[in-house]
């Protein structure tokens, strides 16, 4: 509009926040700000509660207060600037933190202030209140107005302070999966990064509460169904321009890698089977989700902590070995699409272009090479050799017919038979690169031709 003015502000410099101070100061704006509220009648509005039932799980509606009623907003603008808050607004601005463009007939500091607090202080309480409401809602116990769990409250005031302060988003995805359970309830730690958890009756209850719209109704590996859990939990930098495409391709990477070391340790030929995966940032903040394995999957297999720590140390080898070496990762991809495809054909195609990227060369008889190298790579002995020379061959003449739009005879047998292979043929470079007998520097492919060389030639 004319006459409008824009202002960043604080004005001039920035300077680094004491996130013990600014946690402080907030909890005591947040707390401030819960009495206050305490005193209304909140409106009611109908929310859903999941309860446990002979046959499964029974959703009904029940009434809850509205916390983000238009009576709730407008006492909200009533009392927001309290001392407890001008406290806090006071330190950020006197250090020229969280600034902001501001476009108005005149951008003040007290503008600017508003908008702090409702990132800092409003916003967390809202989703504390709503996370204390929910699991009441479940337990059902009785529904309280204004009530907020004490570990609610200070979750949320940890993650206002590693947002703002430093500017640090966590990622945590669910991934029900199917084809595998615990063998007690709780969680295991298969990487830093990633867990494997089965889940209480409650748990599924409260997450359900909440992310029950991310599932389709054909979704038949919903946590409903399969309480075992793939947890998958990273950084990112927060306002860094990160894209929601390269979070979800980082989750999908996790979920290849768990995959994959469940294939190894568990000497299987299918994989588990993923469920629609939700992602949630800080305080509860929806980040996307995806379903990408129309997949049933197998029987389920029970593992305990001895295959949760095989897969932690393949895990670790893996990584080790893929930041030096190139391809190692791309192979891993394949092998992740391998486990998602429906088709024989489409899996037998993807299990051999990762093959290829292993153990292929861009020169030369590529079928000869790809079936000479990776028999090298996979056989414990000459005669297991012969063997595996002779099925890359029957693999990779059925990749070509398939790739050329002819049908394989074998698709189905040799589709999975190749996604084996491929797993083996990860599990066998990263070996073989911890044991420094493939370089790591060059494409694997080349360092796998080098290394088979110096084996024919130093025993010829």
């Amino acid at each position: 509009m004319s006459g409008d003015v824009t202002r960043v502000l604080p004005p001039g410099g920035e300077h680094d926040l004491d996130c013990q101070v600014v946690e402080k100061l907030i909890r005591a704006a947040i707390r401030r700000t819960l009495d206050d509220l305490a005193s209304i009648a909140a409106p009611h509005r109908l929310a859903r509660t999941i309860h446990d039932s002979d046959g499964g799980a029974t959703v009904e509606e029940v009434a809850v207060p509205s916390y983000r009623d238009p009576v709730v907003w407008e006492r909200i603008n009533n009392i927001w600037r309290c001392p407890e808050t001008l406290a806090l607004t006071d330190y950020i601005w006197d250090q020229g933190a969280l600034k902001k463009t501001i476009t108005g007939l005149d951008p003040s500091r007290d503008d600017w202030a508003r908008f702090v607090y409702g990132d800092l202080v409003h916003s967390p309480l809202l989703v504390a209140l709503e996370e204390s409401l929910r699991e009441d809602l479940v337990d059902g116990g009785v529904i309280k107005a204004w009530r907020v769990a004490p570990e609610k409250l200070e979750q949320c005031i940890g993650d206002v302070v590693s947002l703002y302060c430093q500017h640090n988003q966590l990622v945590i995805a669910y991934c029900p999966i199917s084809g595998l359970a615990l063998s007690a309830e709780g969680s295991f730690s298969v990487a830093p990064d990633i867990r494997l958890s089965r889940w209480s009756s409650r748990s599924v209850r409260i997450f359900m509460s909440r992310w029950a719209q991310e599932f389709l109704w054909d979704d038949f590996k919903a946590p409903y169904i399969h309480e075992t859990i793939a947890e998958i939990q990273f950084s990112i930098g927060f306002g860094k321009g990160v894209t929601s495409e390269n979070v979800v391709r980082q989750v999908q990477d996790r979920m290849d890698l768990l995959k994959w070391s469940l294939f190894i340790a568990l000497g299987r030929d299918k994989p588990v089977a993923e469920g629609s995966c939700v992602l949630r940032g800080r305080l509860d903040v929806r980040m996307g989700r995806f379903r990408r394995d129309e997949n049933l999957g197998p029987a389920n297999t029970v593992i305990d902590q001895g295959i949760v720590d095989r897969c932690a140390d393949l895990i670790r080898q893996f990584k080790d070995s893929a930041a030096h070496a190139q391809n190692l990762n791309g192979a891993l991809w394949f092998f992740g699409r391998a486990c998602v495809a429906t088709l024989p054909r489409d899996i037998l195609l993807e299990s051999v272009m990762g093959m290829d990227l292993l153990v292929g060369l861009p020169r030369g008889d590529s079928r000869y090479r790809f079936c000479l190298h990776g028999a090298a790579v996979l056989a414990a002995n000459p005669t297991e050799g012969v063997e595996l020379f002779d099925t890359l061959q029957r693999v990779y003449d059925a990749r070509s017919a398939g790739a050329h739009g002819h049908a394989a005879r074998e698709a189905e047998r040799l589709g999975l038979n190749a996604r084996t292979l491929l797993s083996r043929m990860i599990d066998r470079i990263t070996f073989l690169i911890s044991e420094g007998k493939i370089a790591s520097g060059d494409q694997i492919a080349t360092s796998v031709a080098r290394w088979v060389l110096n084996r024919a030639t130093a025993s010829a």
